[in-house]
């Protein structure tokens, strides 16, 4: 290995024994902290001064040395950052803790009331901990001395507030000193019960007694300078277990109506009565079952007229219970009822062509409505106990006038408003038969095929005179229209057309048919369109040439070689066609 080779390895050697020695050494340290924290109360004690370079001892002054007993004592002393807490030590002697110790935290002064101490010298001191153990300051000496104050404070005057098996519970009136009063104390049997209670209690109670024994109470009101007052003292029996049932209780009925009963049922009990149950009973069945702690009681919504039974059972707060006799007690006539409902509010929530339906608002009343009566044209139509009602089989098309009437069992009536409602028209359509009419054989602007017009959703009325009609309908021609069932009219056509050529043709007719033609409806109803065609007249100018056949009927016609017009004919020898070229 090379000479930087052992440098460096050496160098790697010494710093890891360095840290081993540093950790090491922190260790032991810690330790002796520990031993030295421990130590510092017990050095403390004995005598030996406790020193850390890092705080100072705390210097401790006393205000006032010299204290009337039940007075307060004022300690205040220096205090340093390094400390986190503080003890005071009260003793006989100096560095002693013998009459108390008590951890105040970080502070710098503590109070504390003379009253248990009895007058002597006392020695305090400060012992102020860290983190390196614990500082004690110089022993301080002071002295109590007896009060001056000889006047006790005035005497409580103590009373029972509640009394059970196993518990006592007493109050007594605030007592007044001409210094201050410290605390009261209770006695129980002549031993105090627990420790002081505040100047602002007045009242206690005894638990854990034991049922059916006598015991003693009394009030110590204590001042500061230790001066007592006794009260009154209470001499308590606690009650034995309870066997003793309540009285039977006797039901008075207090007052009546029509509708309503109210009970008197008082009973009594050693102790005292704690829940009473009523029951009623109508016809040989229960109907009523109520608790209550009251001792009396209405019970509503009776029949009138009517006799009801009613027995009362108390019960005391342990579980005896005494039953009373039957009452019997009869409910006041209904009285007459004279005052109406209030008068409901009628509308309409939808309709068909044949249906209305009805809706109103909830009528009211002194003693109850018992239905509402529907009325259709002035007409009696139903009674319902509903607010809705549907009005059915009506006619379409049609206006109706509704009436609701509230009543109550006294036959007391009030009208609602009156309501017209039109029902809605029916949905009809027409159908034609023909979409095109042909101009008749003669030529003439006359046409002999009919129009049938067929009607589906409803029937036709017999009101067909004047309520059919035919739109560009070709000069010269009127209608005539006849029922053919009660869904289908034929229109026939009258007259002559004035222009009968093709160019007067007519495609955008159409038949209208007013609502009073019509069962249902309340507005015209108009077809689809149709045609009037027309065929063309024979010339009359230039030279034709006619042919006839064996029958003399004429055949052709023909303007030089070209045909015209061509004929046929049926059997009876009629035109049949005529056919222009």
């Amino acid at each position: 290995m090379s000479k930087k080779g052992w440098i460096a390895l050496l160098l790697l050697i010494c710093t890891f024994l360095s840290g081993f020695s540093i950790q090491q050494a922190n260790a032991v340290s810690a330790v002796e902290n520990v031993n030295n924290q421990g130590e510092a109360a017990r050095e403390a004690e004995s005598g030996n001064p406790i020193i850390s370079p890092m705080a100072a001892s705390p210097v401790l002054t006393i205000t006032p040395t010299q204290v009337e007993k039940g007075n307060n004592l004022t300690l205040n002393w220096t205090t340093s950052a390094s400390y986190y807490t503080y003890e005071v030590w009260i003793g006989t002697s100096s560095r002693k803790s013998d009459v108390f110790k008590r951890d105040v935290g970080f502070r710098s002064s503590y109070s504390f009331n003379t009253f248990d101490l009895s007058p002597g010298t006392y020695y305090a001191m400060i012992v102020g901990f860290h983190d390196d153990g614990s500082k004690n300051s110089n022993s301080q000496p002071f002295t109590v001395i007896s009060s001056s104050d000889t006047q006790p404070p005035t005497a409580p005057v103590a009373s029972t507030t509640s009394i059970t098996e196993k518990s006592v519970a007493i109050k007594w009136t605030a007592s007044r000193d001409n210094v201050g009063l410290k605390e009261y104390r209770v006695f129980k049997n002549g031993q105090q019960e627990g420790g002081g209670l505040s100047t602002s209690t007045t009242t206690y109670t005894f638990h854990l007694l034991n049922s059916g024994t006598p015991y003693t109470f009394y009030v110590m009101a204590v001042d500061r300078a230790g001066n007592t007052s006794k009260s009154n003292v209470l001499s308590v029996q606690t009650p034995g277990p309870d066997t003793r049932p309540p009285s039977a209780p006797v039901i008075t009925t207090v007052s009546k109506t029509h509708n309503s009963i109210t009970l008197s049922y008082p009973a009594t009990d050693n102790v005292g009565v704690v829940n009473y149950q009523i029951r009623g009973s109508v016809n040989d069945r229960y109907f009523y079952d109520h608790y209550t702690t009251e001792s009396t009681h209405t019970i509503r919504d009776l029949l009138p007229n009517q006799y009801y039974l009613f027995r009362v059972t108390a019960f005391d707060a342990a579980g005896n219970s005494t039953v009373s006799a039957w009452h019997t007690v009869k409910t006041d006539p209904q009285p007459a009822d004279t005052q109406p409902p209030t008068a409901p509010v009628l509308s309409s929530t939808s309709k068909t062509a044949q249906s209305v339906t009805l809706s109103w608002t909830a009528s009211t009343d002194n003693v109850g409505v018992t239905g509402y009566d529907v009325y259709v044209n002035g007409a009696y139509h139903a009674t319902t106990t509903n607010r809705t009602m549907v009005i059915s089989g009506l006619t379409p098309y049609t206006s109706y006038r509704f009436m609701v009437r509230a009543k109550d069992a006294a036959g007391n009536t009030a009208s609602s408003n009156t309501l017209t409602v039109t029902t809605s028209e029916l949905a009809v359509s027409l159908s034609l038969g023909s979409s095109t009419l042909m101009e008749a054989e003669a030529n003439d602007g006359s046409f002999s095929a009919q129009q049938i017009v067929t009607l589906s959703g409803s029937t036709f009325t017999n009101s067909l005179s004047g309520n059919v009609s035919v739109t560009n309908l070709p000069p010269g021609l009127t209608i005539s229209v006849t029922r053919k069932s009660n869904t289908q009219i034929a229109i026939s056509f009258l007259g002559k057309a004035v222009n009968h050529a093709s160019q007067n043709d007519v495609t955008n007719a159409t038949v209208r048919i007013l609502p009073a033609a019509i069962n249902g409806v309340g507005t015209t109803k108009t077809s689809g369109t149709f045609a009037f065609r027309f065929r063309d007249p024979v010339p009359v100018t230039g030279t034709y040439t006619y042919e006839y056949d064996n029958l003399n009927r004429l055949v052709r016609i023909k303007q030089g070689s070209t045909v015209i017009y061509e004929f046929t004919y049926d059997k009876n020898g009629n035109v049949k066609s005529k056919v222009k070229r």
